[in-house]
C-alpha cells in the first residue's frame, strides 16, 4: 500500500463552523443514480454561475454514452448538505493509470471546464474545505487531476490549487453579446466589408442561407457532416486530440442531440452545408463546442460568416455570453470581447501519485513537442490511422 503524503498545502483538517454544525452539515459521496439526478437539478437551479459541464444533463449524457459503448465509469459525486438540502455538488470520476488511480472531472475528455456546483448564498470556502477533506479521506486515490480550471471557478480558490504549479496554462476567449452588438460593435469597417465580400463571393456558388437546426435527427445528420469536415481538416494538418478516438464519441453526440439545450447551426450554399457550429445553451450562455467547414469553400471564410450570423442569432435569443472555450486560437480572438485564464493542475496524494504527476508533467509537453516536430506527412498518416472513429463534441 502506498504511503499518503502529508503536505500542509493540501492536506488540512476541516472543522465545521458553528452555523453549519448547528444546521447539520453532512458530506456524502455517491455514485451517479437517477434519484440523485433530481437533487442535481435542484442545486443547479440555485447555482446561477454553473457551467453546462457540471450539469446533470451533460454528465448524465456522458454516462449513458459510455455505458452504451461498453465502458464502465467509476463515479464519485461529492455532496455537502445543510440539513437535507444539498448546497454543494462536485461531479468526479476515477480512472486507472498504470498502478495509480486518478480522480478527475466527470466527463473527461469531453468536459471542458472542471468545477463544482455551490448554491447561492453559501460560504464557498467552508463548503470547499468540506468537500476537499472528503476527497483526502479516500484511501484509494493516488492523484487528483483537475483540467481546464477557470480562474473564476469555485474550485480555483482551493488552497491545494493555489499552492500547486499549473501543468498547462491557456485562456478561453469569450464574447459579451451585449457589448458586441451582433459581432459588429468592436469590429472595424474594413473587417465588416471583408465579410460582406466573402458572402458575395460565396453566393456565386448558390444561395447562402443560415439556419438553426431544430429536429434532433437533423442535428445528428448535420453534426455527422461537421465530423467529416473536421476529420479532413485534422488529417491535412496532422492534428491530434485526446477526445478524437474515444469510444463513447458517437453515443455522446447522439445523446446530447436529444436535449433542447444542444444547439446546431449551419451555413448552406445552394442547399449544401458549407459550415457547422455546435454548442450548448444554458442560463443565457452558449458554449461553442465545435465548428467546422467544407474545405471547398475555404477561400470564402464560411466559418467566419457562420459565426457572424450566429452572433446575430444570440443577440435576438436572450443569449448574452458566447464562450469559445480554451485554447485561445486566433479565429476565436477575432470575435472575443475578453479572455479568461484556464489552467490544469495535478495534486498527488501518494508517493505513486507524485511519480505519476512528475511523469505526466514532463512527458506530456515533451510528447507534444515531439509530435509537432514530426514531418507533416507523418503526422497526417498518424491521423489517418485514427480517423476510423469520429470525435466527441470537443474543441481542437
Amino acid at each position: 500500500m502506498s504511503e499518503r503524503i502529508a503536505a500542509k498545502s493540501h492536506r488540512m483538517e476541516w472543522t465545521a463552523p458553528p452555523d453549519l454544525l448547528t444546521n447539520g452539515c453532512l458530506v456524502e459521496t455517491q455514485p451517479y443514480t437517477t434519484a440523485l439526478a433530481r437533487e442535481w437539478l435542484e442545486i443547479e437551479s440555485r447555482s446561477p454561475n454553473a457551467t453546462v459541464f457540471q450539469s446533470s444533463a451533460w454528465c448524465g449524457a456522458w454516462l449513458r454514452a459510455t455505458a452504451k459503448a461498453g465502458l464502465v465509469e467509476e463515479t464519485r459525486i461529492v455532496i455537502v448538505r445543510r440539513g437535507s438540502q444539498p448546497v454543494l455538488l462536485w461531479p468526479l470520476a476515477v480512472r486507472r493509470a498504470g498502478l495509480c488511480r486518478v480522480l478527475h472531472a466527470l466527463g473527461e475528455p469531453a468536459t471542458q471546464y472542471c468545477d463544482t456546483l455551490i448554491a447561492t448564498g453559501e460560504h464557498r470556502g467552508w463548503l470547499l474545505d468540506a468537500a476537499w477533506s472528503a476527497i483526502l479521506s479516500w484511501r484509494d486515490i493516488d492523484l487528483v487531476e483537475l483540467r481546464r480550471v477557470r480562474s473564476d471557478a469555485a474550485i480555483a480558490t482551493l488552497p491545494a490549487l493555489a499552492s500547486a504549479e499549473a501543468t498547462c496554462r491557456t485562456t478561453a476567449p469569450f464574447v459579451d453579446i451585449r457589448l458586441a452588438a451582433g459581432g459588429d460593435a468592436h469590429r472595424s469597417s474594413r473587417t465588416r466589408n471583408a465579410l460582406k465580400r466573402h458572402r458575395r463571393k460565396l453566393a456565386e456558388h448558390g444561395e447562402v442561407a443560415f439556419e438553426i437546426v431544430q429536429d434532433p435527427e437533423a442535428k445528428v445528420r448535420v453534426v455527422d457532416e461537421a465530423v467529416v469536415f473536421k476529420r479532413r481538416w485534422m488529417v491535412e494538418r496532422g492534428l491530434w486530440s485526446d477526445g478524437y478516438a474515444h469510444a463513447a464519441a458517437d453515443q455522446f453526440t447522439l445523446t446530447l442531440a436529444q436535449q433542447p439545450g444542444f444547439c446546431v447551426s449551419r451555413l448552406t450554399v445552394g442547399g449544401e452545408t458549407a459550415a457547422v457550429e455546435a454548442g450548448y445553451v444554458m442560463n443565457g450562455t452558449y458554449w461553442s463546442l465545435t465548428q467546422s467547414y467544407d474545405s471547398r469553400f475555404a477561400e470564402h471564410a464560411p466559418g467566419r460568416l457562420l459565426t457572424w450570423q450566429f452572433m446575430d442569432h444570440c443577440a435576438a435569443s436572450n443569449i448574452h455570453m458566447l464562450d469559445f472555450l480554451a485554447p485561445a486560437h486566433q479565429y476565436k480572438r477575432e470575435w472575443s470581447t475578453g479572455e479568461i485564464a484556464v489552467s490544469d493542475y495535478l495534486v498527488p496524494l501518494t508517493i505513486k501519485g507524485s511519480l505519476l504527476a512528475a511523469t505526466l508533467g514532463c512527458a506530456r509537453p515533451a510528447l507534444k513537442r515531439l509530435y509537432r516536430s514530426m514531418p507533416a506527412s507523418l503526422r497526417s498518416y498518424a491521423m489517418r490511422l485514427a480517423s476510423g472513429r469520429r470525435h466527441p463534441i470537443q474543441q481542437y
